[in-house]
């Protein structure tokens, strides 16, 4: 079952974004391509001053064998006689959480290459834990299937282990352009069997989720997702 490392990459300035973004593209990217991840994700929410990348691991064992090699790859560590006081960084911070993926999408599922392709990136973050397990519960009770069904096509869902948030679940959509992601929702909520999981009190919105965060993307180019 796969486990998935976000990275959030935290920008001041339009400046430092896009140094960032080619610090993503030609050190982080392949780097982790290098170690063992696979695929690596690059993403970029547009407007906001932070970029995110993907990483896909098969187990947490892969995470931890991924995270000991990087330590040794000197394209990514940078020169052992760098100065002690360290250059002008590419980014502010870097915000990671850690997920393993529902036992219902054990595996990421990349899209098709589309020019023009969106993602979305939703986390759901819940009160306390018996209502985070419940909300993973709703989706393998029928959520995850009616999403296949309307056109809301997955790259992952996973609960998170580490990260801010907690406790929380996250996935990610795929569509081929705006107007499929419009026409996917709309037939979502209206749908019969969505009115049916909703109208259970022990799958409401009110109970079990405390915050929703939504994030639209588009994949930089040398993105594998």
């Amino acid at each position: 079952m796969h486990c998935y490392e976000l990275l959030e990459f935290r920008c001041d300035t339009v400046t430092r974004k896009a140094r960032c973004i080619a610090y993503l593209q030609d050190v982080i990217g392949p780097a982790l391509s290098r170690a063992g991840a696979t695929p690596v994700g690059l993403f970029d929410p547009g407007e906001a001053l932070s970029l995110f990348v993907l990483a896909v691991y098969g187990s947490l064992a892969e995470y931890a064998d991924v995270r000991a090699r990087l330590h040794e790859d000197q394209a990514y560590m940078g020169p052992p006689d760098a100065p002690e006081t360290p250059a002008d960084r590419d980014y502010d911070e870097v915000v990671s959480s850690l997920m393993t993926a529902f036992p219902g999408m054990p595996e990421v599922a990349v899209p098709a290459s589309v020019p023009g392709r969106i993602y979305q990136l939703r986390i759901y973050e819940s009160p306390t834990a018996e209502a985070g397990k419940r909300k993973i519960g709703m989706f393998h009770a029928g959520e995850m299937d009616l999403f296949a069904r309307v056109g809301l096509d997955a790259v992952f869902f996973a609960e998170s282990l580490t990260g801010p948030r907690l406790p929380n679940l996250t996935y990610m959509l795929s569509f081929p352009d705006r107007d499929a992601q419009r026409a996917a929702w709309s037939m979502f909520v209206q749908h019969p069997d969505w009115k049916r999981m909703i109208g259970q009190p022990h799958y409401s919105d009110e109970v079990i989720i405390r915050n929703i965060t939504n994030i639209e993307l588009t994949a930089l180019p040398g993105s594998q997702i």
